[in-house]
């Protein structure tokens, strides 16, 4: 593993370390649960699909594998399952080991520990940001606490002028109130002053932080472009990928939760979407397919598309393999509408 998929390998350590955790659960809950052995297939597609994305052939071979063996449906699948897993999860701790190991000689003496978080955790453990945002930040911090200093002298001042107003009142000397009033409105005025200064600084704080977060999707976009040209070249597809959008921004805390979702996407596109180069051919199309991903600002939302010149679904197809899965009922199925039908995907 060489390259941009080198890069991409803590991404799928973690996601295969949760799938592994969570396949686990299910193959324990299985025997008892039609839904949990459903949730088990899930799981070993998405693993097999990732696992082929990184050219890992013998992690999506057993996955493709353990699946062949659920649908048998033999006597003891399950556990036959089970003891693939385990395989798998064999191979995805060395990968993770490996991965340390090749990325500690380069860090600092003192450094293993953070190399170690990097390599399994991916890019969602550091955030890049330019240095003016950094010492805006610091700046204002400063001054947030000077300001909530400042704030402590006007409030002892309450106090005071609290004991002054209890004497006045017993007294009851008018000159006593008129001297009240004029310090606490001096009060008064220091302490919005000091609240306003503090709520400004904190609404700038606020701002400065929330940019933080936002980044340009053309790294994202880019992320996608290798990932399909690497898939095709690994299916013997051919394909050319176009990009349009890159400098839409989007939380990055969003990226993250929309990645796998978008490398599915892009599986899909490619491995069931695209045709093989001969059969392009003989339906007189180009060998080469196409797919473009695009990112369009829609007011305080964005919209990600991904569009491939494939064949299209095959809702027959779809509804047929649901039948065979047990997910609908067949006289259910025939009702189905092509729209309803792509609801089973």
């Amino acid at each position: 593993m060489t390259g941009d998929l080198d890069d991409l390998l803590p991404l799928f350590l973690e996601e295969a370390a949760a799938r592994l955790e969570r396949l686990s659960d299910l193959l324990a809950q299985a025997e008892d649960d039609a839904d949990a052995a459903v949730q088990v297939r899930r799981e070993l597609h998405a693993l097999k699909g990732a696992g082929r994305l990184m050219g890992l052939g013998e992690v999506a071979e057993l996955c493709h594998q353990a699946e062949d063996v659920l649908l048998s449906d033999a006597e003891g699948s399950l556990a036959d399952v089970r003891g693939i897993v385990e395989v798998v999860g064999e191979i995805v701790e060395d990968l993770g080991v490996s991965a340390v190991d090749d990325r500690v000689p380069a860090g600092s003496d003192d450094g293993g520990h953070v190399v170690r978080r990097a390599a399994i955790r991916g890019g969602s453990g550091e955030l890049r940001v330019a240095t003016d945002v950094v010492d805006g930040l610091a700046e204002r911090s400063v001054r947030m606490r000077v300001a909530t200093r400042s704030g402590a002298a006007p409030v002892q001042h309450l106090f005071e002028l609290a004991r002054v107003a209890e004497r006045s009142s017993a007294e009851d000397t008018r000159e006593g109130l008129t001297n009240l009033a004029a310090d606490l409105r001096r009060t008064a005025l220091e302490l919005e002053r000091i609240n306003g200064a503090l709520h400004r600084l904190g609404e700038a704080q606020m701002e400065a932080v929330l940019r933080i977060q936002v980044q340009p999707l053309q790294p994202f976009l880019r992320t996608l472009e290798r990932h399909t040209r690497d898939l095709a070249r690994s299916l013997g597809k051919e394909v050319e990928v176009t990009t349009d959008g890159g400098e839409v921004q989007l939380d990055r805390r969003i990226l993250e939760a929309i990645r796998e979702a978008a490398l599915h996407l892009v599986h899909n596109a490619v491995d069931h979407g695209l045709e093989e180069p001969e059969e392009r051919r003989r339906a007189g199309k180009s060998a080469t397919g196409r797919i473009h991903f695009s990112a369009l600002a829609d007011g305080d939302r964005v919209r990600l598309a991904v569009w491939d010149d494939g064949r299209g679904i095959d809702p027959d197809a779809v509804v047929q393999l649901a039948v065979e899965r047990g997910l609908v009922n067949p006289s259910a199925a025939a009702k189905l509408t092509p729209e309803e039908s792509y609801q089973l995907l």
